[in-house]
């Protein structure tokens, strides 16, 4: 009966021990993800600031293969961004004027200048965030198809 006893009293204790392992590892994904989510709204901020100011420059490329971009960015290769005391690396792509994506402003026709930047952390190698940004553009007459309604500013976003 005392063996019994001790037997039942170890397997409650190995279970409760277990169950704490696993509390503790969930608290460590929970911690990740939490920081993974900070990282990727310091990410969307500087991207934001991007968008607004993006001028002609060195930094600003034709358009490129995706992947390449991608190992520029994880290479630490583009132009510097210092928001808040944290440093990233980006690249602006200029996608060009699609005549086919217009917007009607005061009774007026644009066509639409998409640019795609793409920002890394120095400090997170892992996390690039691609957005697809539209501006204003002067009415191009469009070819062989029928013109599509678009809008300003994020249009799309990738986390890679």
């Amino acid at each position: 009966m005392l063996v019994t006893t001790l037997m039942m009293i170890v397997v409650s204790s190995l279970l409760v021990l277990s169950q704490m392992r696993l509390f503790l590892l969930d608290y460590k994904v929970l911690s990740l993800l939490k920081e993974k989510q900070q990282s990727l709204r310091a990410l969307e901020a500087v991207v934001a600031k991007l968008a607004a100011q993006a001028t002609p420059g060195e930094c600003i490329l034709k358009e490129q293969a995706p992947n390449l971009i991608v190992d520029l960015l994880k290479n630490k290769r583009g132009c510097i961004f210092i928001h808040e005391e944290h440093s990233y690396y980006y690249l602006i792509e200029d996608l060009g004027v699609f005549p086919c994506l217009q917007i009607q402003r005061d009774n007026l026709n644009y066509s639409t200048h998409h640019l795609q930047i793409s920002l890394g952390a120095l400090s997170q190698r892992s996390t690039i965030l691609q957005i697809r940004f539209a501006k204003l553009a002067e009415f191009v007459h469009c070819e062989n198809q029928k013109p599509g309604k678009s809008r300003l500013g994020l249009l799309s976003w990738r986390v890679l």
